[in-house]
């Protein structure tokens, strides 16, 4: 089993903020993968489908990003899964929109999601699926360049770029072992 989980933020004010950029991907690999099951809570909404003979969860965490971790160790306990069977989409400010990363370990680097991640699972050591969302413009700061509005020409590349770059999370839910991808 498979557990992918793509951080945001709920809420309307939050759709399309460059913070929910791994909500915006997650969409578009359901629409690849396809799913059965939707399991809706306070927690957590769940999409569950299949891949190669593996199941795998597509998890949208509706705790706010920074307690990202609260709900991924949840996750983790209740499914009894790896850590190497995790994968965290979440955005990305030192990358350009259409840059990404598929990326195993590493810092937070200063994403509070990541950092919750870290502190509840104890270790830095799992995969992450980095979307670049631009860096912040000239005078704005990083929490209001974070939960900005994208254009829709950024959310458009944010999904070609996401449906070119699902080969490889297929490939690691097929069992590839993945230390750093740049695409």
């Amino acid at each position: 089993m498979k557990l992918i989980f793509a951080l945001g933020n709920p809420g309307k004010q939050y759709e399309k903020t460059r913070h929910n950029a791994g909500w915006i991907a997650l969409d578009i690999l359901l629409e690849e993968f396809g799913y059965d099951k939707v399991q809706l809570d306070k927690d957590a909404h769940i999409y569950t489908s299949k891949f190669n003979g593996e199941k795998v969860m597509f998890i949208k965490p509706q705790t706010f990003m920074n307690n990202s971790g609260d709900i991924v160790r949840k996750m983790f306990d209740f499914y009894k899964v790896g850590i190497e069977d995790i994968l965290i989409m979440h955005d990305e400010k030192d990358f350009t929109i259409n840059k990404n990363q598929l990326k195993f370990g590493g810092s937070s680097a200063g994403h509070n999601g990541i950092k919750s991640i870290i502190n509840k699972m104890s270790t830095q050591d799992f995969l992450r699926y980095r979307i670049g969302i631009d860096p912040p413009l000239e005078n704005w700061l990083i929490v209001d360049w974070v939960l900005s509005k994208f254009s829709e020409d950024n959310i458009n590349d944010i999904k070609k770029s996401t449906k070119i770059n699902s080969q490889y999370i297929k490939e690691w839910i097929a069992g590839k072992k993945i230390t750093t991808i740049n695409i």
